[in-house]
């Protein structure tokens, strides 16, 4: 052994029998989730991972804290790549296989997703020139005293025609 290798060697042992080296040792043991700050002592039933190359108190995190984590960082983007924090080690996320039902049913919330303005721009254009062609035509009946442009209105005796025919004056 040369003399280097025997100081660091005498320089370990020194600090773990050190008041200071074997609290720094204990820290390093005790397991501790960077994400909710629990410790192993605080739940004993939580899976633990070490998802990257960290050290210390960064090194270890409960499974469902990583998950939770990774999914608030990909923001419903499967695709986006996470990375550790501290050390920038990506994590690779491995999604089970969708069977065909969900595949079809994701494809289908994409094209509904692309579909739907524009059907909803339909209906409001298409309501709109209903509105229109409707009061023209209406408006054109009364104009030309075309017969009586509200039959179905005046099957009861106590509606006039004075009162249906509020409607704002045209320009002629």
């Amino acid at each position: 052994m040369s003399g280097e290798e025997r100081q660091v060697t005498e320089q370990q042992n020194v600090s773990l029998n050190s008041p200071s080296g074997l609290q720094q040792a204990e820290e390093e043991n005790v397991k501790s989730c960077w994400v909710c700050f629990a410790t192993e002592a605080d739940d004993r039933l939580a899976a633990w991972v070490q998802p990257c190359k960290c050290i210390g108190t960064t090194k270890w995190v409960h499974q469902s804290c990583l998950q939770r984590w990774v999914d608030e960082k990909q923001r419903g983007n499967i695709t986006r790549k996470v990375l550790c924090p501290q050390c920038k080690a990506e994590y690779i996320v491995v999604f089970p296989s969708m069977g065909a039902f969900v595949a079809l049913l994701d494809a289908m919330e994409e094209i509904t997703h692309k579909i739907c303005p524009f059907i909803a721009g339909g209906v409001l254009l298409g309501s709109i020139y209903w509105i229109a062609i409707t009061y023209g035509a209406v408006t054109v009946m009364q104009s030309v005293n075309y017969g009586d442009p509200f039959p179905l209105l005046h099957l009861t005796s106590s509606l006039h025609r004075r009162h249906l025919s509020i409607r704002p004056p045209l320009p002629l």
